[in-house]
């Protein structure tokens, strides 16, 4: 660019300056550009000089906040140009800079750097005398250095290794000088427990009445009219004492968990809690105390961490209300009230439909989540409602166990298995399930899909954390791959690689738990990959069966195992069904056989009983008679009660095999 007798840039030149072709975009070194340049003007790609600053929306920098201007790496292999300003101000980002161009970026801005720690000079030096004509300043990076030859002159050609080091602000350690003390907002109550569902949020306080040794849990709904009021959960653990309710309330309060305990986090009852409901009452009781209570209530007029005392007349009143529990002289009774979830309806059909929705969810999720507890025994789950209208609660729904890896009999042979690694210091265990194809199981067909339910398997404690949802980075999820389930337990040794969420409801793995999986064998050599292999196979075979034949109930006792087994291999077994037995008895009369439907047994006569070849009679004896009759008569066991046409079939079925057994013993 030359500068004219007055020392500012000649009018052409500091037009196209300001206004760059748009084929040649360059990031200029205008901090030489003295008297009439102030402000550094940055758009896209350009920094460009102006004598003031302007009302516009691009960045404008005034020269004396440049300090230095450097080449830095944007991480896509494009550098940009940065100018460094102050230590009061951040760098400014103004741009890339074509990859080719790299060097003489480098060359350019040296030299623009060097000659402008003699800026001051020049400016003098710019009012004593004017320019000579040929006086250029050049580009600091021009993207297309052919366009412009004559400008590089050859000051510009400076090694890099001279090049000096760019001016930092940065420092390792952040200093301090003091500290406040800043409470939280009491709306910060709000925000607790925000990804919890009703389900999960239940699922937390009965965690933590597991923990308290109760053997009974209670989930009560509570209807006045036609609209749902309240929700309670009862247990008859060993509750707390007025010394301890207070640190239970608390929120972030701190707590010493033991080695068996389910809850972490310490914050499981209020998170559960407020994620449902505006107010929360803790009612408990220890040996030896009397009842106690708190009440959370969240106001939107609140002031501070204020937490409401139960009177103790009250607390005995709900803590001695009727929940149906056994050996309930200890325990704790939580309440919710103004709960968002219940419908805000007086239409008695919504409210049942909701009842009865809801109910099922929090079954089939309770039942789930703790099926191991529930199947040793451990502790009993109930769910009812109680009408205050009619003073009374209605039937209960117990919660039943559901197992993921429930099935009778596995879809392939030597499964399950047990794949084990070392990492370190760390051993895991991944027992690998392959499901029958086409299960029709409840414990199979898991809310949100059996695709869905593939995967690894999370238990802490024998508590479920995360049922299936994919494999964590093993494999990709497929739809076939939906037969395999993979149980993880996490205990305290290996711990370190995990990351459970507060709700308890998901667990994010460490890339150490990649490589344990692959590196993971069975004893007779069985890897992961082909674990998943076999899965997929399995899925593929299963796919290929007649679908035409109906499925039938499995057998029980008094069929040998292995005919049990070639029966159940050619007909497709109803997983839901309960076994039929078949075994002998004494009648009364002379017919052949008798159903009992309630115990599930199919009666033979034992006045027709085959004499058996060896020296006892066996449970398993008449395989082929037991075999016809039960093909025969397993339709006769299904539906809830035996219409006409089912009655006249046993009639037919008993005149025939009566007769002809008859007619044998002649």
């Amino acid at each position: 660019m030359r500068f004219d007798s007055s020392g500012a840039p000649s009018e052409p030149a500091f037009d196209r300056l300001l206004q760059p072709q748009e084929t040649v975009l360059a990031i200029f070194a205008v901090s030489l550009f003295r008297p009439r340049i102030t402000h550094l003007v940055v758009t896209t790609a350009r920094v460009l000089g102006v004598d003031r600053a302007a009302d516009r929306p691009s960045v404008q920098i005034p020269l004396a906040e440049v300090v230095a201007v450097e080449i830095r790496d944007n991480g896509f292999g494009r550098p940009n140009a940065v100018l460094i300003r102050p230590s009061t101000a951040p760098p400014a980002d103004f741009g890339d800079a074509a990859i080719r161009d790299r060097g003489q970026i480098r060359r350019t801005i040296l030299n623009a750097k060097k000659m402008a720690t003699n800026a001051s000079t020049l400016d003098n030096e710019a009012h004593s005398r004017p320019f000579a004509s040929e006086t250029w300043v050049s580009p600091a990076a021009p993207v297309r250095v052919a366009q412009y030859p004559s400008e590089l002159t050859p000051h510009m050609a400076i090694k890099d290794e001279e090049r000096p080091l760019s001016r930092s602000t940065w420092r390792e350690q952040v200093p301090t000088s003091g500290a406040i003390e800043l409470p939280p907002d009491p709306r910060a109550l709000d925000g607790l427990g925000r990804n919890h569902s009703l389900e999960t949020a239940i699922a937390d306080l009965v965690d933590n009445s597991i923990d308290a040794g109760a053997s009974h849990v209670l989930i009560r709904l509570v209807r006045v009219g036609a609209r749902l009021r309240a929700l309670y959960v009862v247990d008859n653990g060993h509750g707390m004492p007025e010394s301890k309710i207070d640190a239970a309330m608390t929120i972030g309060g701190k707590r010493t968990y033991q080695s068996t305990d389910l809850g972490k986090f310490g914050l499981g009852l209020k998170a559960a809690s407020f994620s449902q409901a505006r107010s929360l009452t803790v009612i408990s009781k220890a040996f030896g105390s009397s009842a106690v209570g708190r009440r959370w209530l969240l106001d939107g007029d609140r002031s501070g961490f204020h937490c409401d005392v139960i009177p103790t007349e009250f607390a005995t009143d709900e803590f001695e209300r009727n929940w149906g529990i056994d050996e309930i002289s200890t325990g704790t009774v939580i309440r919710w009230d103004d709960v968002s979830g219940f419908p805000s309806t007086d239409d008695p059909d919504r409210v049942e439909d909701f009842i009865s929705r809801t109910a099922s969810a929090i079954r089939n999720h309770l039942g789930l989540v703790f099926h191991r507890i529930l199947q040793a025994g451990r502790i009993v789950i109930e769910i009812d409602v109680e009408d205050i209208d009619a003073d009374m609660p209605g039937g209960r729904i117990p919660v039943e166990a559901i197992n993921p890896f429930g099935y009778s009999r596995a879809g392939r042979a030597g499964y399950p298995k047990e794949l084990t690694a070392r990492f370190g210091d760390v051993n895991l265990t991944f027992t690998c399930h392959i499901w029958p194809g086409r299960s029709t199981s409840h414990q199979f067909k898991l809310a949100g899909g059996h695709e869905d339910r593939q995967g690894i398997y999370f238990y802490r404690r024998n508590r479920l954390l995360q049922a299936g949802g994919g494999w964590h980075g093993i494999h990709s999820t497929n739809r076939r791959l939906q037969l395999a389930r993979v149980e993880v337990e996490i205990d305290d040794d290996i711990v370190r690689m995990f990351a459970m969420n507060p709700e308890k409801s998901k667990v994010n793995v460490g890339p150490e738990f990649t490589q344990l999986a692959e590196n993971a064998k069975a004893e007779d050599g069985t890897s992961f990959h082909d674990y998943l292999n076999a899965a997929e196979e399995t899925f593929r075979q299963s796919g290929k069966r007649n679908t035409g034949r109906r499925k039938m109930a499995p057998l029980g006792k008094g069929m040998a195992p292995e005919l049990r087994k070639a029966i159940e291999r050619e007909i497709p077994i109803d997983e839901d069904a309960e076994p039929i037995d078949l075994r002998w008895k004494r009648f009364t009369n002379h017919d052949f056989f008798e159903i009992d439907r309630d115990q599930r047994v199919l009666w033979l006569n034992e006045t027709y009983r085959p004499e058996s070849k060896g020296e006892r009679r066996s449970l398993n004896d008449a395989p082929l008679l037991k075999a016809l009759l039960f093909i025969v008569t397993e339709e006769l066991f299904r539906g809830e009660y035996l219409g006409p046409r089912d009655k006249d079939n046993i009639e037919l079925y008993q005149q025939i095999l009566t007769t002809a057994a008859l007619s044998e013993l002649r």
